[in-house]
């Protein structure tokens, strides 16, 4: 797959579709590889793909002497999956913190901010 062709069963040339049996599709797939070598353990990437209307894909192509696309998109996923593992970490806080039961003594924040005051 990748840049909007797709084989439309076969590929031989009597279908006569242009390109060996590939059609064009309206959208195009762009397929983010990042291929890491086994260096002490790290674990092979997986591919992503996701579709852009073909305005952006030209455009993107327009740029991608300045701009490694593969990079910009793999750190914005990743930054991506990390506000959302702390949204979910900082709301699963808030539910333990709902159901405690546990209580400062009564009079602890005055006398605590008091012997601050004092030292101070």
């Amino acid at each position: 797959m990748g840049l909007g062709l797709r084989e439309d069963g076969g590929g031989d040339h009597s279908s006569g579709c242009r390109n060996g049996g590939l059609q064009r599709l309206p959208f195009v797939d762009l397929q983010v590889n990042h291929i890491y070598y086994l260096l002490a353990g790290a674990p092979m990437s997986e591919v992503v793909s996701f579709k852009v209307s073909r305005e952006v894909k030209e455009k993107m192509r327009k740029y991608r002497a300045v701009v490694n696309w593969s990079e910009e998109l793999r750190r914005f996923v990743e930054e991506k999956l990390r506000e959302l593992e702390a949204r979910e970490t900082l709301e699963e806080v808030l539910r333990e913190l709902e159901r405690a039961t546990w209580s400062a003594p009564r009079g602890f924040s005055a006398a605590s901010v008091r012997e601050d005051r004092d030292r101070g």
